[in-house]
C-alpha cells in the first residue's frame, strides 16, 4: 500500500483554499471547503471535465451491465460525491430506484433537489442507513483511497448486511502496480522522500491524498472482510472488483461436493498441493482425507514459509526433482488458473497430473 499525494482536483488548486497537510489525511473541513470552490465553477455536468467523465462513464457501465432497461432494482451509491454516476444512471435506468450516502447534505451535486431531499443518507455507513433496507446493488466508486486497510475491511463487511439475497458490490477503483523486483521493498520510502523534498524543500505543497493499493492488496482486504469470491477486472489504471452474493456461493457449495468425490477417489494416494490461497482455505475441509506430501509454493514463498497446516511448503524446484508424475492438487482462483497451469507444467512437464481445485 503506497501513500498518494495531490495538490489539485477538478483542476482546482488545493492552496488557493486549504493549508495543506503531508501527514495528515483530507477530512472533512477541507471537502466542505473544496465543495464552495467546486460549486462555483460546475454548475452542470456539462462543464465537467472530459477526462474526468469518461473515467465516471466507465463506472457506470460497469453498473449498467447488471441492469436490464426495464429493471426495477434498487441501488445504493456509498459516498456519492458530486452524483455525476448517479445522475447518469437514473438517466439510462429510469426504473432504478438510487439512493446515495454522503457525509454532508451541503455538497454541490447534479442530483435534483426532490432527490437529495428523499434519497440521500447523510452520515457515516451503516450508521446512517436503515437496517432493515436492502439493495440489489451496492456500489463504491472511487472511496477506498480515502480509507486506511482497517477502515476499509469494516467498511465491506457491515455493508454485506445490506445486500438482498441475489445482490452484487461493485468496486471502481485504482490500483498499484507493481514491478516485482528486488527493489520492491524500497519503492515505498523512495517515493515517500521524493514527495517529503518536494514538499518542505521545494515548498511545492501537497496535500496527503489517501492509499494506493495493489491488485492483490484489493482482493486480501476483501476475503478479510468476508468477500472471498470477487470477480477482477483491469481497464487502463482502473480496478473493478464485483462481488456476487449468491450466484458465486451456490456453485462453490455444488463444487464442495465435486471436490469431496475426488478426494476420496484418491484416498490414500501421495498427492502434492499446490497453492495456499483462498480456494485452498475454501476447499481445504472437504480434501481432508487426502496424503498430501507437502504444499508447494513458489520460491520465495517457500523460503519464508516453512510448513502450512503441518505440510512442509516446498519450492517447485524440488518437488520437481521427487517425481514428476506425482497427481498435484491444483488449488487456483479461476482467473489465475492459466498462469498456474504454465508454472506447473514449466517445472513438470506437460505431462503433469493436475487435479484443479477452483474457486470461481
Amino acid at each position: 500500500m503506497r501513500r498518494s499525494y495531490q495538490w489539485h482536483w477538478h483542476y482546482i488548486p488545493f492552496f488557493s483554499f486549504a493549508e495543506l497537510s503531508f501527514f495528515k489525511i483530507a477530512g472533512t473541513s477541507f471537502y466542505s471547503s473544496f465543495y464552495e470552490e467546486f460549486q462555483k465553477r460546475y454548475t452542470s455536468p456539462d462543464k465537467l471535465s472530459e477526462p474526468y467523465k469518461l473515467f465516471k462513464e466507465e463506472s457506470l457501465e460497469n453498473i449498467l451491465q447488471h441492469i436490464d432497461i426495464k429493471d426495477k432494482k434498487k441501488v445504493l451509491s456509498i459516498s456519492c460525491g458530486n452524483g455525476y454516476v448517479e445522475y447518469r444512471l437514473l438517466q439510462e435506468r429510469p426504473n432504478t430506484t438510487v439512493y446515495c450516502t454522503e457525509l454532508s447534505d451541503n455538497i454541490p451535486s447534479f442530483l435534483d433537489k426532490k432527490f437529495l431531499k428523499e434519497n440521500l443518507r447523510v452520515g457515516f455507513v451503516p450508521k446512517c442507513l436503515k437496517k432493515e433496507e436492502k439493495f440489489d446493488i451496492i456500489c463504491i466508486i472511487e472511496v477506498d483511497y480515502t480509507l486506511t486497510n482497517a477502515q476499509w475491511v469494516t467498511l465491506l463487511k457491515d455493508i454485506r448486511h445490506y445486500l438482498n439475497d441475489d445482490g452484487i458490490i461493485t468496486i471502481h477503483s485504482t490500483y498499484q502496480r507493481h514491478s516485482f523486483s528486488s527493489f520492491r521493498c524500497i519503492e515505498q520510502p523512495i517515493a515517500n522522500m521524493k514527495a517529503l523534498f518536494s514538499h518542505f524543500i521545494l515548498k511545492k505543497n501537497t496535500q496527503f491524498w489517501g492509499w494506493k493499493r495493489s491488485i492483490q492488496e484489493h482482493l486480501s482486504l476483501c476475503e478479510k472482510a468476508n468477500l472471498p469470491e470477487v470477480d477482477i477486472k483491469t481497464k487502463g489504471e482502473a480496478l473493478i472488483l464485483t462481488y456476487y452474493k449468491e450466484k458465486y456461493s451456490t456453485r462453490n457449495k455444488m463444487l464442495l461436493s465435486c471436490y469431496l468425490s475426488m478426494a476420496e477417489r484418491m484416498h490414500g494416494e501421495q498427492v502434492w498441493f499446490w497453492g495456499a490461497g483462498a480456494a485452498y482455505k475454501y476447499y481445504r475441509q472437504s480434501l481432508a482425507c487426502l496424503c498430501p506430501q507437502g504444499m508447494i509454493l513458489s520460491p520465495e514463498f517457500a523460503q519464508n514459509t516453512p510448513a502450512i497446516d503441518g505440510m512442509p511448503v516446498i519450492s517447485p524446484a524440488t518437488a520437481a526433482a521427487r517425481g514428476k508424475q506425482l497427481p498435484i492438487i491444483l488449488f487456483t482462483r479461476a482467473q489465475h488458473q492459466d498462469i498456474m497451469l504454465e508454472q506447473i507444467w514449466a517445472y513438470f512437464g506437460s505431462n503433469a497430473q493436475i487435479h484443479p481445485v477452483i474457486l470461481y
